[in-house]
């Protein structure tokens, strides 16, 4: 528990104290490899239930603490990891999440029912990536991520104004490095698609406030390991 340094006891349910969190959560799942190890397979169900769950409330320009009575979520997350042929691998992974308020009384604004802010409902990540070993002592190792988000709410009331909708993100990397791994040169880029999509994001009087991502982004590493 704790308190708020403002106190703004209105209709946005304002209050100088706000009570300790706690969730039961349960998961049932299982981890397996085959193929003498060249292919991972982890599977996961899990259930929360949270109690007085503490959510940012945005009042004027300050931030403050409230209390969310019952949050429900469910969902299942799925790993894999594969060896192709020798030198390329595969990695994906795919998760589902329905967290919502299941009853929260905010002031005059009844949110049972809305969706806990910043939490996509699907996630799923896939890289695949290269390696070998060229001119005898070198190694290559040449690597792409692809990264998609589902509709994520930036609020706790939901507001489309400044939700963010569902995206996919393209990363790559190139680079060269000694056998074993003590130098290290690479080529990399972020955002390749050169997606605008909105981190975080606030409604107040005087307008809508966004926070967006980096555009394209290159850049090139060099590594150096002591030990």
């Amino acid at each position: 528990s704790g308190f708020n340094d403002t106190f703004i006891p209105d209709s946005t349910g304002g209050n100088l104290i706000f009570k300790p969190e706690t969730v039961n959560s349960f998961e049932i799942g299982f981890k397996s490899t085959f193929a003498d190890n060249r292919f991972r397979l982890n599977v996961a169900l899990f259930y929360q239930d949270y109690q007085n769950k503490q959510e940012g409330l945005v009042q004027g320009t300050s931030v403050t603490v409230a209390n969310a009575e019952e949050v429900n979520g469910y969902g299942f997350e799925i790993e894999t990891s594969s060896m192709i042929y020798k030198g390329l691998q595969a990695d994906l992974s795919i998760g589902y999440l329905n967290m919502e308020f299941e009853k929260f009384i905010l002031g005059d604004q009844d949110l049972s029912g809305n969706r806990v802010s910043k939490t996509p409902d699907w996630t799923v990540f896939f890289s695949p990536q290269y390696r070998t070993v060229i001119l005898t002592d070198y190694r290559l190792l040449a690597r792409m991520d692809f990264y998609y988000t589902g509709k994520v709410y930036a609020d706790l009331t939901n507001s489309e104004v400044i939700a963010r909708e569902p995206v996919t993100l393209v990363n790559a990397r190139i680079g060269v490095s000694t056998k074993d791994e003590r130098y290290s040169l690479a080529l990399w880029g972020k955002n390749l698609t050169d997606e605008v999509i909105a981190i975080r994001g606030w409604e107040f009087l005087w307008g809508n406030q966004l926070a967006v991502n980096p555009p394209r982004t290159f850049g090139l590493e060099f590594r150096f390991n002591i030990y």
